[in-house]
């Protein structure tokens, strides 16, 4: 059960609320279903289980998705988007980013388009998890417009232990809390400035988070890092985007990709998730109070 709720309002006298988007990619293009579900179930638990309500949740998926059981406050967006082509083996690696900014951003926007201009919007991957203190947080802030996840944690389905990870924000999609016009796809006059004569890079700047935390510079103090590890990053398992890519020839140590490296580091962690020594720093057991907290009680 929620705590008390707490009317929380900017200098205009509108109350403040946290809208969170979770697109949901095509069916066809998820292994493991069973999965899937398991995953969507724990991130609803950890939506009910923000210690404060001001919240809705909008999940923008293909008519043909199952989903759990929906508590209050959620809604569904359906959406008739055709599988992605990104596991394409032909594709270049910057093809298939281009395929999955695509794809996501157009989901998103889809759920977007049910929000107010001026109302703070986070997209949550559908297999991440949040701290119970996150909405309580950032609606406290109420002149703060812009948010970033800067630390938080690794995880792997079923094992027993956390990894700790800084600048998370750098490759993990559930890390950024804005204003819902602050997108270009939302805000003609900054579309066009940005000398763009259709939507595709507003689609690209929704569907990847490095688009707008690159365009409103941290140096020019438009964001405000979250004081605590906010979010749970869940890695290694079938469907999740890192193992993917790992399966891909084209992503080699040649490149010298930020995201090899990053694959690298996921690679570590898991032998340390597991109870490898050689997992390296920052790796201990999921106490029942961090359980708690990201999870809910159940």
């Amino acid at each position: 059960m929620h705590k008390e709720f707490r009317l929380r309002t900017n200098s205009l006298g509108k109350s403040r609320v946290l809208n969170f988007i979770v697109p949901i990619r095509h069916p066809d293009t998820v292994k493991d279903k069973e999965h899937q579900q398991d995953c969507l179930s724990q991130l609803f638990r950890s939506f009910d289980n923000q210690n404060c309500n001001a919240w809705k949740v909008y999940i923008a998926c293909n008519t043909e998705q199952k989903l759990p059981e929906l508590p209050k406050n959620f809604h569904v967006v359906y959406v008739n988007i055709r599988p992605s082509n990104h596991e394409v083996a032909s594709l270049t690696r910057e093809e298939m980013f281009v395929a999955i900014r695509h794809d996501k951003g157009s989901r998103i926007a889809a759920a977007m388009d049910c929000v107010e201009d001026d109302e703070l919007v986070m997209v949550v991957d559908d297999d991440d998890l949040l701290h119970e203190n996150l909405v309580s947080f950032i609606t406290d802030k109420v002149e703060q417009k812009f948010f970033y996840v800067e630390k938080g944690y690794f995880w792997e389905s079923g094992t027993k232990r956390l990894g700790k990870i800084d600048n998370i924000h750098k490759f993990c999609g559930s890390t950024l809390i804005l204003p819902k016009n602050a997108y270009a796809m939302f805000n003609e006059n900054e579309l066009n400035s940005l000398g763009m004569v259709n939507h595709d890079y507003g689609i690209a700047e929704i569907g990847s988070h490095h688009l707008i935390f690159k365009r409103f510079k941290v140096e020019e103090g438009h964001w405000l890092a979250v004081p605590f590890r906010a979010v749970i990053y869940r890695v290694q398992h079938t469907n999740a985007s890192l193992t993917r890519f790992s399966a891909n020839s084209r992503l080699s140590s040649k490149t010298g990709s930020v995201l090899y490296r990053l694959l690298s580091i996921a690679k570590g962690i898991k032998r340390g998730l597991r109870g490898d020594p050689r997992g390296g720093i920052g790796i201990f057991p999921m106490t029942q109070r961090l359980r708690r907290a990201f999870f809910g009680k159940n």
